[in-house]
């Protein structure tokens, strides 16, 4: 047994990678799976709203579901954003699914914003 220094306990640290790194942070992780579930939901709500549109009523109640699921679905795609730029700033992580959940965030914020450009000047 060696024997006892005060000041030299060890401790458990974070795993580290080959390459001195931390694993993969949690907000990047977060950032990518919530992108996953939103892409889809956008893009139904979308054509939700599209379909509810042919309708001859002024304000149908699915009309008014499908754009709330819309722009709720465009706030959480803005937070997911957030979560994957937290992810790529954290020091000393690996950033692969923050930077995957950014890029995806960012083209499903794009794309959300060139559907209400469209559907503005259509309507």
């Amino acid at each position: 047994m060696a024997d006892y220094y005060p000041g030299t306990e060890t401790t458990e640290e974070t795993p580290r990678l080959e390459n001195n790194r931390k694993h993969t942070p949690r907000l990047g992780i977060v950032s990518f799976v919530m992108t996953l579930f939103l892409g889809p939901l956008v893009f139904a709500a979308a054509f939700g709203i599209y379909a509810a549109a042919d309708t001859t009523s002024c304000v149908p109640a699915r009309y008014v579901c499908y754009a709330l699921l819309f722009g709720a679905c465009l706030f959480l795609s803005l937070v997911s954003l957030g979560l994957g730029i937290g992810g790529i700033c954290q020091p000393e992580t690996e950033k692969v699914y923050a930077v995957l959940g950014t890029v995806l965030s960012g083209i499903i914020v794009a794309a959300a914003a060139a559907i209400l450009v469209v559907g503005a000047l259509c309507f």
